[in-house]
C-alpha cells in the first residue's frame, strides 16, 4: 500500500499528453482553437502541436487519472496558464463566450492536476490566484450574453471554489514560513487584493467580512479597507454609501461588485416607495442615475418600470402599492464608465498580474 505521504509527480512536458492529441485528432474532438487553418470545413481537423491543451476528465472506473505521463508539474501547469490567458484570451478567431468556455475546461484540467499531485502551497497559490482573476473578469465580461451562451450561476461557482481554496492556501502559507523569501513577498504584495476580492464576492455574507476583520493589520491595504466598508455598509443598507465608495475600487474589484446593483438598486427603489410615497411628489431620475451608477436615464425608467413604478419625463412617481416586491431582479449590465477604463490588451496584465 502507497505512503499517505507520498504524492504522484507529474511527468508530462507538454500542455497536453500526445497520447490525448492522438487520440482527439482521430475521434474529432479537437477544439478550433487547437487545430491547423483548414481550407474547407469538410477537411478532417488536423492538430495543432503547439495548441492543444489537455481538457478536463471526469475520473471513471479504469480510467488512469494518476499516471504521471499524463500529469503535468508545475512549470507546464504556470507555462499552461500563461498561454491560454495570453494567446488564448485575446483571440479573435471565435466569440468570447466560445473561448470562455475553452478556457474554463482546460483550467479546470489544470486544477484537476494541480490536486491529484498535491502540489506545494506555494505552488498551488501562483497557479490558482490568475484563475481567479479570469473567472472574476468573466462574470462581468459576459453579465449581458444570453443565458443559452454563458451560466453565470456556474462561473460563480467556479470562482468560489478556487477563491476559498486559495484562501484557505494563505491561510496554510502563514503558518509554514519560516523567513521572508521572494515568495513570501508575492503573497504579501498579492493577498489583500484576493481577500478582498472574497469580500466583494460575498457582499451580503457576514462570514467574509468577518474573516478580512480578522486579518492581520499587514495586509489591510487601501483595497481591502474599501471592500470591508462596502460590505459592512451594504449589510446595514446603506446603499448610496456603497455605490459611492465602488467608484474607488481598482478594475476586477469594481467589475465584480457592479454584479451586485441589480439587488441593490431593487432594495432602494423598494424602500424609496415607502419614503417618497406620494400622489403628487416625484423623484428626479438623473439624482437616481448619478447615486446608483445607471449608464443612463433610460437604463433608470427601464428598471422603475421593470417593478411596477410609473415614470414621467424627467422624474419618478413613488407609490408603495404600485411596486412589485415580487419581480425577479434585474439583469446587470456592463458599466460604461469602467469599460473605458481599460482595453482588452490590457485585460492580460490584470488577470495574470504582470
Amino acid at each position: 500500500m502507497k505512503p499517505l505521504n507520498i504524492y504522484i509527480k507529474g511527468q508530462c512536458m507538454d500542455m497536453c499528453p500526445a497520447a490525448e492529441i492522438m487520440l482527439r485528432e482521430n475521434k474529432r474532438l479537437l477544439h478550433i482553437l487547437e487545430t491547423l487553418p483548414r481550407a474547407s470545413n469538410s477537411e478532417k481537423p488536423v492538430a495543432d502541436r503547439k495548441k492543444v491543451v489537455k481538457c478536463y476528465s471526469r475520473s471513471a472506473a479504469g480510467k488512469a487519472m494518476e499516471n504521471p505521463k499524463y500529469l503535468r508539474p508545475t512549470n507546464v501547469l504556470l507555462r499552461t496558464i500563461n498561454y491560454l490567458l495570453q494567446d488564448v484570451l485575446t483571440n479573435t478567431r471565435v466569440p468570447w463566450n466560445v473561448t470562455y468556455d475553452f478556457i474554463t475546461d482546460r483550467l479546470r484540467s489544470v486544477r484537476q492536476d494541480m490536486i491529484i499531485q498535491n502540489l506545494p502551497v506555494i505552488d498551488s497559490i501562483k497557479i490558482l490566484q490568475p484563475i481567479v482573476n479570469f473567472h472574476a473578469y468573466a462574470s462581468y465580461r459576459l453579465c449581458e450574453e444570453s443565458l443559452n451562451h454563458f451560466d453565470p450561476v456556474l462561473n460563480k461557482t467556479h470562482l468560489q471554489e478556487c477563491i476559498k481554496r486559495l484562501l484557505c492556501l494563505y491561510d496554510e502559507y502563514e503558518r509554514i514560513i519560516e523567513k521572508i523569501t521572494n515568495d513570501d513577498k508575492m503573497v504579501q504584495e498579492n493577498r489583500p487584493r484576493f481577500e478582498a476580492l472574497y469580500v466583494i464576492l460575498n457582499l451580503s455574507n457576514p462570514e467574509s467580512v468577518i474573516r478580512a476583520l480578522r486579518l492581520p493589520e499587514t495586509y489591510k491595504n487601501k483595497d481591502l479597507k474599501l471592500a470591508i466598508d462596502v460590505s459592512l455598509n451594504y449589510i446595514r443598507g446603506n446603499f448610496v454609501r456603497v455605490c459611492k465608495h465602488l467608484r474607488d475600487l481598482q478594475y476586477l474589484l469594481l467589475a465584480l461588485s457592479s454584479l451586485h446593483l441589480p439587488e441593490i438598486r431593487k432594495k432602494v427603489l423598494q424602500t424609496m416607495s415607502v419614503a417618497y410615497n406620494s400622489k403628487n411628489l416625484t423623484f428626479p431620475l438623473e439624482i437616481l442615475k448619478n447615486l446608483f451608477l445607471y449608464n443612463t436615464v433610460d437604463d433608470v425608467i427601464s428598471e422603475c418600470k421593470h417593478y411596477g413604478l410609473h415614470c414621467d419625463q424627467d422624474n419618478v412617481h413613488f407609490l408603495k402599492d404600485n411596486f412589485n416586491r415580487n419581480q425577479t431582479l434585474a439583469r446587470p449590465t456592463r458599466l460604461n464608465f469602467l469599460d473605458k477604463q481599460v482595453e482588452d490588451r490590457d485585460i492580460v496584465h490584470l488577470i495574470l498580474n504582470i
